[in-house]
Formats: structure tokens, sequence, C-alpha cells
């Protein structure tokens, strides 16, 4: 019998740097994939008939204010990261766009568009203020600004289609008087 000790093999050490690269990585891919739901409520929005039009508007907005509350909470996270001299403001502002978001929920289109824009809006310059301060990697402000753009051009394309829909039919967009002329 042999009386060796297994041994383990070695534990790989990580560059610090190489981490920092695959996490925006992660964050970036996440984060593009989050934006199926409002890109997938903008296509529904404009193509689908009614009512699955008005489904697709209400998905849309219900995920704006779950990513809304989700926003907020990331300064919560910072708030539990600091061991001491916590500013209250990060604690207070981690709950507003989750209010922003449900009280967006309560309006019809396209103020109910135009409310959860404020509130991204809101939720990034928070962000990019915390990102100023140091609070958060570099990366994520760049990724906010990102991804915020892309979510306010969805909420903004979803938003005009209920604002012209009296004037055209939202799928074949031709002007709803001219429907029943003979050209």
């Amino acid at each position: 019998m042999s009386s060796a000790s297994p041994t383990a093999a070695p534990v790989p050490t990580l560059d610090p740097q190489e981490t920092h690269r695959r996490l925006a990585r992660t964050a970036r891919l996440l984060g593009y994939a989050g934006l199926i739901p409002f890109f997938v409520g903008t296509a529904g929005v404009w193509l689908a008939r009614h009512p699955f039009d008005l489904m697709a508007h209400k998905a849309q907005l219900s995920y704006g204010a779950i990513i809304l509350a989700f926003l907020g909470a990331v300064h919560w996270g910072l708030v539990l990261r600091m061991p001491y001299g916590v500013p209250r403001v990060l604690l207070v502002w981690g709950v507003v766009p989750s209010l922003v978001g449900w009280a967006a929920l309560a309006f019809g289109p396209p103020l109910a568009h135009g409310v959860m824009m404020l509130g991204f809006l809101a939720a990034f310059l928070a962000d990019y203020r915390a990102s100023l301060s140091g609070l958060t990697p570099t990366w994520y402000a760049r990724l906010r600004l990102v991804l915020t753009t892309l979510v306010l051009l969805a909420l903004a394309v979803s938003g005009l289609r209920f604002l012209v829909y009296p004037l055209f039919d939202h799928v074949s967009l031709v002007p709803a008087a001219a429907e029943g002329l003979a050209i």
C-alpha cells in the first residue's frame, strides 16, 4: 500500500485585469439580452393587431418597471458594500425608480411611455453620478449609457405608435381615411 497523499491541483490565480474584463463582458452580454423584451414589445406594438398591440404595450411597460426596480436596487447594493459613512440619499434613491415604474403602469399610452422614459433617464443620471464618485467600475457608466439610449429609443418608438394610431392603420401604415378609396 502506498501512503502517498493525493496532491491537490494548483489553484489558478486570476489576473485582476482579466477578471475585470470578464465581468464587464458578461455584464455587457446580459445587458444586451435584457434589451430583447423592450424591442419585442416595440415590434408588437407596431405590428400586432388589436388587442395584441395593447398586450405588447403592457408587457413592455411591465418589464420596464421591473428593470427600473433592478436599477434602484443597484444603489442599495452600493450601500451594503460601504462599511461606514453611508449616504442616506443612496437608500432613498434606491426606491425611487421602482415607484416611477409603478406610476407609469397607471397611465395609458403614450403618457406611460413618457413617464417610463423619465425614470430610465433619471436612473442613468444617478448611476453616472455614482460612477463619477468611484462607487462603480468605469465600464458600468459606459454600459448604462448604451443600454439606456436603446431603452429610450424602444420606448419612444412604442409611444409614437400610440400618437399616430388615429392617423394610420398600424399594420399597413396607410392613412385610415384612405382605406376605402380606390386609387
